[in-house]
């Protein structure tokens, strides 16, 4: 009896470290593929694996500009802002999504007005029309669909429709791991993982069903 109660002890001290690894990956997971990232990582691959793909050097720098380093301002700035502890998640995540819709029009605007490829214009709005619906379900209770979900599933679907098909694999991959990760963290349920990963993936299913591309 003695020698049980000591057991259990080391198992609950087992169960908690592995508790705290699968939090730690989790976290880890989710920061590697913050919806940046994964646009970063795109508009990359788009460069060197798809000659002719952007109208211009100058319109690639305007995507990382717009894409990237734009909605990766907002972080820094949420401590700048000392948003309360309580709220802080929530509030940061609203300025996430201002910046990132901000970055996303400001993107589209100056291609239109530059010039562009039917490729970009296909992802450039794919950007706006999901940044908006982010947007607008953001502020409803249980209803906001997951940004997380649609950055990372945007740029897969965008991969393997202009790249490869044989990106579903990884991006698959990818996804699931998203979604573990969330769920583990409890960010988001599975219904708002599901609708952010389709609201990034309509535009481009639109545009290749009614041949835009």
């Amino acid at each position: 009896m003695d020698q049980a109660i000591p057991r259990k002890e080391i198992l609950m001290k087992k169960k908690e470290k592995a508790e705290k690894r699968m939090s730690r990956t989790a976290r880890i997971i989710r920061g590697c593929t913050a919806p940046p990232f994964c646009a970063l990582v795109m508009l990359l691959i788009l460069f060197f694996f798809k000659p002719g793909f952007y109208h211009s050097a100058s319109n690639f720098g305007f995507a990382i500009a717009y894409l990237f380093f734009l909605p990766v301002l907002a972080y820094p700035l949420s401590l700048v802002f000392k948003f309360p502890k309580d709220s802080f998640r929530n509030n940061q995540r609203k300025l996430a999504v201002i910046f990132s819709v901000i970055g996303y029009v400001a993107l589209l605007s100056t291609v239109l007005n530059n010039g562009f490829t039917s490729g970009e214009l296909v992802i450039y709005l794919n950007y706006v029309i999901s940044g908006v619906l982010i947007a607008i379900t953001t502020p409803i209770p249980h209803c906001k669909a997951s940004g997380h979900a649609c950055g990372v599933a945007g740029p897969i679907a965008s991969l393997v429709y202009f790249v490869s098909p044989w990106y579903i694999l990884p991006g698959a991959a990818l996804l699931a791991a998203v979604f573990w990760s969330s769920l583990k963290l409890k960010r988001h349920t599975l219904p708002q993982l599901i609708a952010g990963s389709l609201i990034s993936m309509l535009v481009i299913i639109v545009a290749g069903a009614m041949q835009v591309i």
